[in-house]
């Protein structure tokens, strides 16, 4: 869905990935929205970066939120980048940031 750029799939992703307590599955789908860049999918992706229980998916969500791109995604990027503790995901995080257009 992703690479095709299927913005119709954008609700029911982003359903899926409120709903998803699979990891790998909510990157996979994170992935997706990432890759179909509506910003419509910038405040669900935020929410999951925020409660993931994991670095790896925090970066999936982040890192979707950056391929989106926009003034929207940068407010988000820094509010996570506020919030991360990691040093590491901070070092993602702070790329995204001054890369997002």
């Amino acid at each position: 869905l992703g690479k095709v750029r299927a913005r119709e799939a954008v609700p029911a992703l982003v359903r899926a990935l409120e709903a998803e307590g699979d990891a790998g599955v909510a990157l996979a789908i994170a992935g997706s929205l990432g890759q179909i860049g509506d910003p419509a999918s910038i405040g669900p992706l935020e929410r999951k970066a925020r409660s993931a229980a994991t670095k790896e998916l925090r970066l999936a969500a982040a890192g979707a939120i950056a391929r989106i791109g926009g003034e929207e995604a940068k407010a988000a990027l820094q509010a996570l980048l506020a919030a991360e503790q990691d040093a590491g995901a901070r070092r993602h995080l702070e790329r995204w940031i001054e890369s997002v257009r």
